[in-house]
């Protein structure tokens, strides 16, 4: 065989390779949405993102993205979208949060959901056929172009120390011509979250007042009053002593006239092994945690075991195991 027909053949390989790969790439990219604990408005995801194909069968999707939410301590929510690659994509895949302001109106979310998820999805649409209709502006709207490529890059500082606080007032008055009732409380709270540390304070109150008129057979008329009070002081702080240890306690006083509590005291430690990195919660989790505690109760009347004070001792030993993952949701708990 001639070194001449010999490069042809090679040749000829080389170009039919290249139309080989070439009829791989996809004309669209096919996604699963699996949205496992919060609800996704599937027919605006389809309106806002119309270049992609959205599957009902995982199997056949070349991406399956797991949404999950969890409540941060601000008040907002986290997003994690985890996109895992399937079929021709099964090499890639990628991770992707963000945090939901605790003030943003429900639109406010929906259009930033949609604007992580499209970021999540250009990597993989760049792969097909579709890339030439993507359009992609990486412009800040909070900065002004200057000279200086520093004056970008603006540190930012939290005011309050990442403490949020929060204050409430409720009441209500019903009264007819035998019934009267009112109902007041109040509360207050503050609560501090960062990366390894979370504590806070809470304080409520509230006081219950009804009457009622009776008139017998007889036309006598009796008034029934009955009033209730109740107050509360807690206090927690859990701290994280590295990827898999934390501890923490948790500090009670209260009281509360219609359970019979004329005072109640608790304080409760304990520690807690997470085997999996606690960064992993939103999708896996397998915690083994022992508390221990000590109550003080004070009746205001004795109790059905003749007891008008007493003091408990407990402790247990608790284990919870939980998978989020694209095959679905597995929780598991023991105490």
């Amino acid at each position: 065989m001639s070194k001449r027909f010999q490069y042809c053949l090679l040749l000829c390989s080389l170009s039919c390779s290249m139309a080989v790969a070439q009829n791989k790439i996809p004309d669209r990219l096919k996604v699963f949405i699996d949205c496992s604990n919060t609800p996704c408005d599937m027919t605006f995801i389809r309106t806002e993102i119309n270049l992609v194909d959205f599957m009902l069968d995982q199997q056949a999707a070349d991406v399956h993205i797991l949404i999950t939410e969890q409540n941060t301590g601000g008040g907002g929510s986290q997003f994690q979208f985890i996109l895992f690659g399937q079929n021709a994509f099964n090499k890639s895949g990628d991770t992707i949060r963000f945090n939901s302001d605790p003030n943003a109106t429900d639109f406010e979310i929906r259009e930033q959901f949609i604007s992580y998820l499209k970021m999540g999805l250009a990597p993989f649409v760049a792969k097909t056929k579709s890339a030439k209709d993507i359009s992609i502006e990486m412009k800040s709207k909070d900065h002004v172009l200057t000279n200086n490529p520093d004056s970008l890059l603006v540190a930012k500082k939290d005011p309050w120390n990442y403490w949020v606080y929060r204050i409430g007032v409720n009441g209500s008055i019903n009264a007819d011509e035998v019934y009267k009732s009112s109902s007041f409380s109040g509360n207050f709270s503050a609560t501090r979250i960062t990366e390894y540390l979370k504590t806070g304070f809470d304080i409520t109150g509230g006081k219950n007042k009804s009457t009622f008129e009776y008139e017998d057979a007889n036309g006598t008329k009796e008034k029934f009053i009955n009033k209730n009070n109740n107050y509360s002081f807690w206090h927690y702080l859990v701290k994280g002593i590295n990827h898999h240890w934390s501890w923490g306690y948790e500090i009670i006083f209260s009281r509360e006239t219609f359970s019979n509590n004329k005072n109640r005291s608790l304080l409760r430690t304990g520690i807690e092994y997470n085997i999996f990195p606690y960064k992993e919660v939103n999708t896996k989790r397998f915690t083994i945690s022992y508390v221990a505690d000590i109550r003080r109760n004070i009746y205001i009347d004795t109790t059905l075991y003749d007891k008008t004070k007493e003091t408990l001792l407990g402790h247990s030993i608790k284990t919870n195991l939980s998978f989020n993952q694209k095959w679905g949701i597995v929780a598991f708990g023991t105490e």
